[in-house]
């Protein structure tokens, strides 16, 4: 399984709106139709390069991914959409860009829309907001024990503080490589601000950390964050 997170940078806010509803009613029903699996759909609250528009997409692989988008581009039903992004006032973006995502062997999430529901089902509330982070490794060969710490003690220590881990994906195909990229939520704002100052403060982290840097050398070098929530056409709020 490979998952596909396509980022598009708008206008304006206004423009962002309209490009809401041109997916809603073109753009969803075409990927569709060419069995373009959407697994779900945000809007940044907080993040780079905002207003923007942010889905993450499914496919069991490279091939499949290229068969989809080959015949999506093909359809007739495509130009029109395109003249639509286009506007008769000017374009909806300003900037595209996509990356392909390998889910990493400890990461809950591995297909779908319905896993991702099913992740979410012990959140209360809806829609929840949604956190992604990416963190630019040093070097290639930092990855390898970036996502041991991950898997043998961050998560732990994430769900300790109140986090929900949902996603975590080695960057296969993107910028600032190389880089690994997760995804979390939550069911509001604050709770998402308690759960992040609980963990910086957990005592046991900050062992396991300086111990692991210790031991490992430095790992991570930038970080990007993002605060999401769901778009209304989202197929998991």
């Amino acid at each position: 399984m490979l998952h596909e997170l396509r980022i598009y940078q708008a206008v304006s806010s206004a423009r962002l709106q309209i490009l809401h509803r041109i997916f809603a009613e073109r753009t969803l029903p075409l990927m569709a139709r060419h069995g373009v699996n959407v697994v779900a759909g945000w809007d940044t609250l907080v993040g780079p390069d905002t207003p923007r528009l942010v889905y993450l997409l499914a496919f069991s692989d490279l091939a499949e991914r290229q068969a989809r988008w080959d015949a999506f581009y093909a359809d007739p039903e495509w130009s029109y959409i395109r003249e639509a992004l286009d506007g008769e006032r000017g374009p909806l973006l300003a900037r595209t860009r996509s990356e392909i995502l390998r889910p990493t062997s400890y990461s809950p999430l591995q297909g779908g829309p319905d896993d991702l529901r099913a992740l979410l089902a012990d959140i209360p509330g809806s829609p929840h907001i949604f956190e992604l982070r990416s963190y630019e490794a040093l070097q290639s060969d930092r990855l390898g024990p970036l996502h041991r710490r991950f898997a043998e003690h961050t998560i732990g220590f994430f769900r300790r503080a109140g986090m929900m881990p949902l996603a975590f994906w080695d960057v296969l195909l993107g910028e600032q490589m190389p880089r690994m990229t997760y995804l979390l939520a939550y069911p509001d704002v604050a709770t998402r601000e308690r759960a992040w100052n609980a963990f910086n403060a957990d005592p046991d982290w900050i062992a396991i950390r300086d111990r692991t840097n210790r031991e490992e050398g430095p790992m991570v070098g930038r970080i990007s964050a993002a605060l999401l929530r769901p778009t209304f056409w989202s197929p998991v709020q």
